[in-house]
């Protein structure tokens, strides 16, 4: 039987995990070039888990800004083998979906957890995540159990200070499944019971490798040169100038009625999914969906580690205006170019 004070421990966990602020909200920029959204991963039931299982999770993220020590129920030593792609701004991603791919407790109570993850944040950029920890769990002594009462306390206060509705009440469902007065207030009461049901996690090995989609997933905005010129600070802040770039941007109608010969535009492809840095992106037109042409092909660009690349393109309609216009986009490695995206500009 799970137990019951499940619900208190998604709220302190994994709501520690979410980020704030506003989403980009991707129609609000209109018509764009945009690539058929990837299977998503379907999120685990997590009121289905045991609180270690959850706990686990949470260490397996935390990995990700390398402050394991923030967390007072995790033990790490120099035998524990970590093996970890770190994360920048951990803060402004929160986890979305999480998939067990596999369980297995051996005969000494070590636990080996493998899994798929997903993270996101609010411009839509996803991290997504192939990781494993091995790991034993006992339940903490009395000073280590005040530790997590402690940090309990001072998240839940943190937490709660704008709580919404549904917070509040799984508090309170909570506090009901455990003697305690129902008032929706996480004090040290709430703080201590909590800390009593969480065990230590003693990590033996911990990996957490980024997992680089064959096909990323990406948009495509066409601008006016002379659009982008007049607005080139603001829209050259990468990631930061989504919204404005989408904005600005044609739709496909719209290209095709304007586009004459001699024109210039800037073309600007968003990588939701990181791409793997070793990877060559090379961009082309052609007259035909995914064909390289090395006369119109553009130089190399490159993923920084830790990074959603954004790329930006000057190029000129040709004299020779075809009938169909597609712009291409290639990924170069050692022994071949493979087409992750062709959209169709005219």
């Amino acid at each position: 039987m799970i137990n019951k004070t499940y619900t208190g421990i998604w709220v302190f966990f994994f709501a520690l995990m979410a980020c704030s602020g506003q989403e980009v909200d991707l129609n609000q920029v209109g018509e764009m070039f945009r690539m058929e959204k990837p299977v998503i991963i379907e999120p685990v039931e997590f009121e289905t888990l045991l609180p270690s299982i959850s706990q686990a999770f949470v260490t397996a993220e935390t990995a990700k800004t390398g402050d394991l020590k923030s967390l007072p129920f995790v033990n790490v030593d120099v035998n524990s083998e970590i093996a970890v792609d770190k994360k920048p701004d951990a803060a402004a991603f929160k986890i979305e979906s999480l998939l067990i791919t596999d369980y297995d407790t051996g005969p000494d109570g070590t636990i080996s957890l493998g899994f798929l993850s997903e993270s996101g944040d609010v411009f839509g950029r996803k991290d997504r995540r192939i990781g494993k920890i091995v790991y034993r769990t006992k339940k903490p002594n009395t000073a280590q159990a005040q530790d997590i009462q402690a940090w309990l306390l001072n998240q839940g206060g943190y937490l709660f200070a704008e709580a919404n509705n549904t917070t509040r009440e799984a508090l309170i469902d909570f506090q009901k499944n455990n003697g305690l007065s129902p008032d929706g207030q996480f004090g040290s009461k709430s703080a201590e019971v909590l800390a009593q049901d969480l065990s230590m996690i003693n990590v033996k090995e911990l990996q957490n490798h980024i997992f680089y989609p064959e096909t990323p997933n990406h948009m495509v905005f066409i601008l006016p040169y002379e659009v982008f010129k007049r607005e080139e600070l603001k829209l050259s802040q990468g990631f930061q100038s989504l919204l404005e770039v989408g904005k600005l941007g044609l739709t496909p109608d719209k290209f095709k009625n304007m586009a004459k010969p001699g024109q210039q535009y800037v073309l600007f492809i968003y990588f939701f999914d990181r791409i793997d840095p070793t990877l060559a992106i090379i961009v082309g037109f052609s007259a035909t969906a995914k064909r390289w042409h090395s006369g119109s092909m553009s130089q190399k660009y490159y993923a920084k580690p830790d990074s959603w690349p954004v790329i930006a393109e000057t190029f000129t309609i040709d004299g020779k205006l075809a009938d169909q216009l597609f712009v291409n986009v290639f990924f170069k490695s050692t022994f071949r170019y493979q087409c992750v995206g062709s959209h169709k500009l005219l």
